[in-house]
């Protein structure tokens, strides 16, 4: 349960959206998820760009987390 909290702990705040644009005024305050939202539709290649940087971070500590994800899931599973 610990593992799960914190990947969604980390995951939803990253990549979270409505409230920086409602909060932040400021081009320079912008996070990446607001900044890409700003990109004109002329500028794919840095969109795209940008959506690796979201994604990448969050597949890694997945990667990472995962066993012990699996193990804690499985592990109220059992029947003795």
């Amino acid at each position: 349960m610990i593992v799960y909290t914190a990947l969604t702990s980390f995951t939803w705040p990253w990549s979270d959206f409505i409230l920086p644009k409602l909060l932040l005024k400021e081009k320079s305050n912008y996070t990446v998820a607001v900044g890409l939202m700003a990109l004109g539709e002329t500028e794919f290649a840095r969109f795209a760009a940008g959506s690796i940087f979201i994604a990448v971070p969050i597949v890694i500590f997945y990667f990472i987390l995962q066993k012990n994800l699996v193990s804690g899931l499985t592990s109220g599973a059992s029947k003795e």
